[in-house]
This record gives C-alpha cells, sequence and structure tokens, in this order.
C-alpha cells in the first residue's frame, strides 16, 4: 500500500506529498541555480554548438565571447549584490547589519565572498589551468593540445563556476583517460580532446546541481 504523507497545522491540511513526490520536490530545492550559473550553462552550449559547426567563427571569436561572457556574468553578480542590499534594508533584523546601525563594511565583505568569490576563484582556476596547458603544450612542440584548447580549458573551468570547475577537471581527467585508452587499443594514434572539454563542463555543471548531495558542495563554500 503506497503511503500519503499529510502534513497538518491548525486542523487544516496544508499539503498532500506522496512519497516519489517528496523526493522530485527535494532534488528541485536543492538544484536550483543562480543566474551566473544560467549564463555559464547557456554559454558552454552555445560554444560547443559553435565549435562542431562554426569552428571558423568560434576560433576568431573567441576572445570577444568569453569577455562577453565575463562581463554578464560579474553585472549579474552585481545586480545580484543590489537585490541583496535591499532585501536587507526592508527585514527588521538584517535592516541592523546596514548603515546607518553598522558601516557598509560588513554587507561588501558578505557580497565580496558569498557572491563574487566563487566566481574569482573559478577565473583564476581558469586562468592557471590556462597558462600550464598552453606552456606545457609549446615545450612538448604542441603534441598534446591544438592551438586554441588551453584558451577553451580555460574558458571551461571559469563558466563552469567554483566549485563545479573542481568536479570538472577531475571529470576531464578520466574522461581523456578513457578516450586515449580506448585510442590506444583501437590503434588510432593520439586522442583529442578538442570536442570533450565543454560538454564535461556542462556535465559538472549540471552534476553539483541536481546529483550531488550539498553536505558536500558546502564543503567548497568560502
Amino acid at each position: 500500500m503506497r503511503r500519503t504523507v499529510v502534513v497538518m497545522w491548525r486542523r487544516r491540511t496544508v499539503a498532500t506529498v506522496h512519497p516519489p513526490t517528496k523526493w522530485v520536490l527535494r532534488q528541485a530545492s536543492r538544484s536550483s541555480m543562480t543566474v551566473p550559473e544560467i549564463i555559464g550553462l547557456v554559454v558552454l552550449g552555445f560554444a560547443m554548438g559553435a565549435q562542431i559547426r562554426l569552428r571558423s567563427f568560434w576560433f576568431s571569436h573567441r576572445k570577444q565571447i568569453f569577455w562577453t561572457t565575463a562581463a554578464f556574468i560579474f553585472a549579474s553578480l552585481l545586480l545580484i549584490t543590489i537585490y541583496q542590499y535591499i532585501v536587507w534594508r526592508h527585514d527588521p533584523v538584517s535592516k541592523f547589519l546596514l548603515p546607518p546601525y553598522q558601516g557598509i563594511y560588513y554587507f561588501l565583505q558578505y557580497a565580496a565572498t558569498r557572491f563574487f568569490g566563487p566566481w574569482l576563484t573559478a577565473a583564476a582556476i581558469g586562468l592557471v589551468a590556462w597558462y600550464v596547458t598552453r606552456r606545457m603544450n609549446a615545450r612538448f612542440d604542441d603534441r598534446f593540445f591544438e592551438d586554441d584548447e588551453p584558451c577553451i580549458f580555460g574558458f571551461a573551468v571559469f563558466l563552469a563556476g567554483y566549485p563545479a570547475c573542481l568536479f570538472f577537471i577531475v571529470f576531464m581527467f578520466i574522461a581523456g583517460l578513457l578516450w586515449s585508452l580506448g585510442y590506444a587499443i583501437l590503434g588510432k594514434g593520439r586522442a583529442s580532446f578538442y570536442y570533450l572539454w565543454f560538454p564535461t563542463a556542462m556535465f559538472a555543471i549540471l552534476y553539483v546541481h541536481f546529483l550531488l548531495d550539498h553536505a558536500y558542495i558546502n564543503i567548497f563554500k568560502f
């Protein structure tokens, strides 16, 4: 017999939720994505399509796409910060954390840590990823990557955001290892990772927001 959970409050039925429905609602609530994360996911999908269907366009406009996307992400973070200030301003408790009750420093520190911190971290990790792969590729005469792959790697790391970028790097290492192993078994020579970066980054984002328990995500939060 299927069990039904009924929540009662003041002699009135508030909600009737079946166990499978409870799981769906729990997954939806824990997988909510912010606007910058949605921007990153959408741009990753666009970049993947451009990489496959419009490679010449992607190659010639990748820098403009990167800086435009970064501008949109940080502009959305600024809007989120302003909205958060307004919410605190009108809250009977949190308004005491804002001027004139105390200085603006606490709120700025909160916004920098909570909103901007993860994306600045992702940008720093992406910059390191780009630099390391570019230097390694140049040292070994472009043996491992194509010319624009270091840029693609760094771009994908940034768009994945933090902490999804950490999972992306791990997933990419596993995917690259399996991809290379498959090429070696089939005797096809060196495996190209060119079309793995963006879909793996998208998978990392979806994994963090829909599959990974939030208890593990909280480990990486500032």
